[in-house]
């Protein structure tokens, strides 16, 4: 039996570039309104990974950015995006 290795996202080299900060969004609709919001509250690590993301528009660059695994870029990625709809819907 093979023994899995859990490796884990380290966002903190990215800590000062993306870190929250209002400047990042330039829209001023209700719907981006109500994202940047929920975007704001994420958990600090969460936050930067989804913004390194929207800016690579790539999850290959950001994984290798990141250095870590495609699958496990990508698995949080998509945790992260459910949350964010989960949050967005449910208003």
């Amino acid at each position: 039996m093979k023994k899995k290795i859990r490796q884990s996202v380290n966002v903190n080299a990215f800590e000062d570039e993306y870190a929250y900060n209002d400047t990042i969004w330039s829209e001023d609709e209700d719907d981006i309104a109500e994202i940047k919001k929920i975007v704001s509250e994420l958990p600090d690590e969460d936050r930067k990974l989804i913004l390194l993301y929207a800016e690579t528009a790539s999850l290959r660059a950001t994984s290798k950015q990141l250095g870590v695994s495609l699958t496990i870029t990508s698995f949080e990625i998509n945790r992260i995006k459910q949350v964010i709809k989960d949050k967005f819907y449910k208003k």
